[in-house]
């Protein structure tokens, strides 16, 4: 909440809190009061977002291919164990911040070192991503299957 707190003071910018779909939805409302929460919307404000942080999602792969300024947030709270952002960040070293600690950063040098790890999406893209994005995945998956086996 601190950091949402000081990124919103910072960047002059909402901020808007997107959770999987199996959260519950008033109890996280009540964890961030001061932030509006929504389910089923991440897709939308990923598009119109300026900054995405994550802690640990699939949908971080839109963020990826929109060439969004991406910030994974580590916790004290898993001493000992790998935080999940790390399961991404050993692919593509995002900005980290450890939301456990005391977070300063200046602002300009922060979007500039968040502008420069842009390019290195690409090579996750061509490694991870599809490569025929003429044809929708679930359009490509039923021509296959009738290809191969009808």
């Amino acid at each position: 909440i601190n950091l949402l707190n000081l990124f919103k003071k910072i960047y002059k910018k909402k901020i808007i809190i997107c959770i999987h779909p199996l959260y519950d939805i008033k109890k996280i409302s009540r964890v961030y009061k001061d932030f509006k929460v929504f389910k089923y919307r991440t897709k939308e404000f990923i598009k119109k977002s300026f900054i995405v942080m994550f802690y640990d999602s699939s949908s971080l792969v839109d963020a990826i291919v929109q060439k969004k300024k991406i910030i994974a947030l580590e916790s004290d709270l898993y001493k000992g164990k790998k935080n999940l952002s790390s399961l991404w960040t050993d692919i593509i070293p995002f900005k980290t911040i450890n939301i456990s600690k005391k977070i300063k950063f200046e602002k300009t040098k922060l979007i500039k070192e968040l502008d420069n790890k842009i390019s290195l999406y690409d090579k996750y893209l061509v490694n991870f991503g599809s490569n025929d994005q003429a044809e929708k995945g679930n359009k490509k998956i039923i021509r296959i299957l009738k290809e191969r086996f009808f």
